[in-house]
């Protein structure tokens, strides 16, 4: 988890392309056929389930998925004034789903727990920048991140 916030980190927050696109780019299918917005939401796969948005013999119905859908704009109002929210996950639909019960609403321990491991990777960079400078310049222009190793262990020796 701590690496993958300081990837996100280096690269300035998550793209929109990142983000939660339940339903649209992303889709989960059972064995029977029914189709789901997200895997982490299937459950029993049942088709009577208010998370199931369609077959694959009758196709998706768009009354079902326009339930799932949120922006930006319907996310805790917390959230949109956070200043860490671009490294955040504040938008998983399905986190949200899972402990609030709403696809566009942060759970608090979800908000805790996303803050202390962006805290802690804010941390361990500036730790690493201290201890190592300039470990990380090579990430920041692009290069393999196979160099950025190298130089991470003759650093260590």
């Amino acid at each position: 988890m701590i690496d993958e916030k300081i990837a996100v980190i280096l690269r300035g927050g998550y793209a929109p392309g990142e983000k939660c696109h339940m339903g649209m780019k992303e889709i989960a299918f059972t064995p029977e056929g029914n189709i789901f917005p997200c895997e982490r939401i299937v459950y029993d796969g049942s088709p009577d389930s208010s998370l199931c948005i369609g077959n694959v013999e009758t196709g998706i119905d768009l009354s079902r998925l326009s339930c799932h859908m949120m922006d930006d704009g319907e996310i805790n109002s917390e959230c949109m004034k956070c200043s860490i929210r671009d490294y955040c996950v504040h938008w998983c639909g399905c986190a949200n789903f899972h402990s609030t019960g709403y696809y566009n609403r942060v759970g608090p321990f979800m908000c805790a727990g996303q803050k202390a491991a962006i805290s802690v990777a804010f941390r361990v960079l500036e730790t690493l920048e201290k201890e190592m400078p300039g470990v990380f310049a090579l990430h920041n222009i692009g290069m393999p991140t196979a160099n950025a190793q190298k130089l991470f262990l003759a650093n260590m020796t």
